[in-house]
């Protein structure tokens, strides 16, 4: 008889968009090199476009040009 396998995957959820990329693709690597499957989730942030104020729109430039 052999033994029953379960397969896993680490999901990192509720990543907020103003956090940076730094600490996930950090956590990415880690958990890559190590040979373990994962995911991330994040957290859709809505923004109403008649009342973006111009703080909000350097953050939402520098988000959406970064790479993670």
């Amino acid at each position: 008889m052999t033994a029953t396998q379960h397969r896993a995957l680490v999901r990192l959820e509720d990543l907020h968009p103003a956090v940076g990329t730094r600490r996930p693709a950090a956590d990415a690597e880690w958990l890559f090199s190590n040979g373990i499957p994962f995911s991330f989730h994040i957290t859709a942030r809505y923004l109403d476009p008649r009342a973006i104020t111009p703080m909000e729109s350097r953050w939402m430039f520098r988000y959406t040009r970064s790479p993670l």
